[in-house]
């Protein structure tokens, strides 16, 4: 995407995340991160990640989360 943004699938459902807050290296420890899974719950993929990436970017990511991985919360 020319905006840098990064469009991700979870469960049949797309998602974009904003790759433009995020050098490649940011990038690398993203998909490293998320590589075996999305984080079963936001306040464990904050605790894991604060500090490492922009907090745009995971608070975006945390939405995500939110938003295709917990249950009950589509």
């Amino acid at each position: 995407m020319a905006s840098g943004d990064i469009l991700v699938s979870v469960n049949e459902m797309w998602e974009i995340l904003p790759g433009r807050y995020i050098d490649v290296n940011e990038l690398k420890e993203f998909v490293s991160y998320v590589s075996s899974g999305w984080p079963e719950s936001p306040e464990t993929a904050r605790a894991d990640l604060e500090g490492r990436l922009p907090e745009q970017f995971l608070s975006r990511m945390l939405e995500t989360v939110e938003k295709l991985v917990v249950p009950g919360k589509i």
